[in-house]
């Protein structure tokens, strides 16, 4: 069974602001669940949400560069 964190918990793993989390999970970057009106992250999600972040894609890196140019 995985962990479920809360959007505190989450940011300060990620150290970002609670608001943020918020807003990722808005923006559906990052998948969370409501559990008793709660919001909920799973601990697998956070992690490839940060690989995700942290390690970007062969497709994102070469968007990085065309947008510069």
């Amino acid at each position: 069974m995985t962990t479920l964190l809360s959007v505190k918990q989450a940011a300060f793993i990620l150290k970002v602001h609670p608001l943020t989390i918020r807003r990722y999970i808005k923006e559906e970057k990052l998948k969370a669940v409501k559990v008793g009106g709660n919001v909920r992250i799973q601990e697998n999600a956070l992690q490839d949400f940060h690989k995700e972040v942290t390690h970007p894609t062969e497709e994102q890196q070469l968007y990085k560069k065309v947008k510069k140019i």
